[in-house]
């Protein structure tokens, strides 16, 4: 076998709490997180004859604008992980397909990490030496990814893992045109109220989630650092009725009824 395929999933924060921020520049934090059927693909593939190390990214989908192609990407960097660890230097190709609108505080950046990580194990049939330290490397979110639990409470800088029992609900993802949010910023921001100086500073956000409650979301918050909210809710015709709604709203760019995933996260589609 050459080649995998993969699928990278989507995470919603369901509460996040920052901590203090450590020499090594990370904050700590403590959040529970739940994947969701909203999905990158990946095709994993490589030359058995050519062994100098090269990778090479190749970008498809709706939501390519500002994800890089070259050693910048959290995949190639998940990659140049993988050859280190397990001395395999074979030419790898990688082809995303970005379904999941990136910095959207969906976690799809560590998804693909996660994901391509865990394909090359499996195309390569070789596990690699790996704790989540390295993984948080590339990102804060990638330990809870390769780990595969549909639900785990995160603490620390991520690499903190307790899986959880997961959690069955519909979910409603929005997001406006325009607002990104640093995380940097938004973690040095943060108070008891994570949500509460992001929103003095992006007004839009705050009536989105009131939007979502205001049309039966049980819940309704930031994902992550945003600029995704999210609503819960707890039937479909509930779902699909605030969905009929809401996709009126021109302000609103990005609409998408989710479901939680129940089994692990990370799919192999052979």
């Amino acid at each position: 076998m050459n080649n995998i395929n993969v699928l990278a999933p989507a995470k919603i924060n369901l509460d996040l709490k920052i901590g203090d921020l450590l020499p090594s520049s990370l904050h700590e934090i403590k959040t529970t997180m739940q994947t969701i059927d909203l999905f990158d693909e990946i095709f994993i593939s490589f030359d058995p004859k050519r062994t100098n190390q090269k990778i090479k990214i190749n970008l498809k989908g709706l939501f390519t604008s500002n994800v890089p192609a070259n050693s910048d990407n959290t995949i190639y960097k998940a990659a140049k992980l993988f050859s280190d660890k397990t001395g395999i230097n074979n030419n790898i190709e990688i082809t995303l397909t970005k379904n999941i609108p990136s910095r959207s505080g969906l976690g799809s950046a560590s998804s693909d990490a996660a994901s391509v990580f865990w394909g090359l194990e499996r195309l390569f049939n070789k596990k690699a030496d790996i704790i989540p330290h390295d993984l948080c490397e590339i990102g804060s979110d990638v330990p809870f990814f390769y780990h595969g639990a549909p639900n785990a409470l995160i603490e620390g800088v991520g690499e903190k893992i307790s899986q959880k029992s997961p959690q069955g609900f519909y979910c409603l993802i929005c997001m406006y045109d325009g607002i990104f949010i640093d995380t940097a910023w938004a973690y040095k921001k943060a108070t008891d109220n994570f949500e509460e100086p992001i929103f003095s500073h992006f007004p839009d956000l705050k009536n989105l989630k009131q939007k979502l409650l205001d049309n039966g979301a049980k819940k309704a918050m930031m994902s992550g650092s945003g600029s995704s909210v999210y609503g819960i809710y707890e039937n479909k015709a509930d779902i699909d009725c605030a969905f009929s709604i809401l996709n009126q709203d021109s302000k609103i760019s990005y609409i998408k009824k989710t479901k939680s995933l129940l089994h692990n996260c990370i799919f192999d589609l052979k």
